[in-house]
């Protein structure tokens, strides 16, 4: 009866343990899921730190200024090139799926919207000059504030932006 049981005992073991082991990989696979939304959400939120950091910088109250329309004097459009270039990094890592797209929209959102808005005549005569510069000082066209372009159309078709659209 010894042998029998120590049989069976042997057998319960050899049919547990990959058991065990297939459920502490299925385990492991979503606290790595978790974790890796976690750290998208710090990144998010380090970017949005940034871009505070930049514009309460005293050095850049002209643009906060303009942005929040404060100044109604005509902004140096290398400044608003800086601003809209802190857009394109988000747009560029937005693409890349290194940022929570929805946290981003949620804590920028408001001020991409706004910065299209401050820009006078429009955002996209405001970058076709800038294009025309660019062609006349390097002797080639990019992609410039493309992704600035793309940003603020997926904000504006967001769900929660349409409302302001109607304010």
């Amino acid at each position: 009866m010894n042998n029998e049981t120590s049989f069976w005992t042997i057998k319960f073991i050899d049919l547990i343990t990959p058991v065990l082991t297939i459920a502490a990989i299925i385990v492991a696979y979503f606290q790595l899921i978790d974790i890796r939304k976690q750290k998208k959400i710090e990144f998010t939120y380090s970017l949005y730190r940034d871009f505070f950091n930049y514009i309460n910088n005293n050095e850049n109250q002209e643009i906060k200024n303009w942005l929040f329309g404060i100044s109604k004097n005509e902004t140096d459009t290398i400044k608003i090139g800086d601003l809209l270039e802190h857009f394109e990094a988000l747009w560029s890592l937005k693409r890349q799926g290194m940022i929570d797209t929805d946290i981003a929209y949620d804590l920028f959102g408001y001020y991409i919207v706004k910065a299209s808005k401050a820009i006078n005549p429009t955002t996209e005569e405001f970058i076709c000059e800038l294009k025309e510069l660019e062609q006349q000082n390097l002797g080639f066209r990019d992609d410039l504030f493309e992704g600035f372009q793309s940003i603020l159309s997926d904000m504006q078709d967001k769900e929660y932006f349409q409302y302001s659209k109607k304010v």
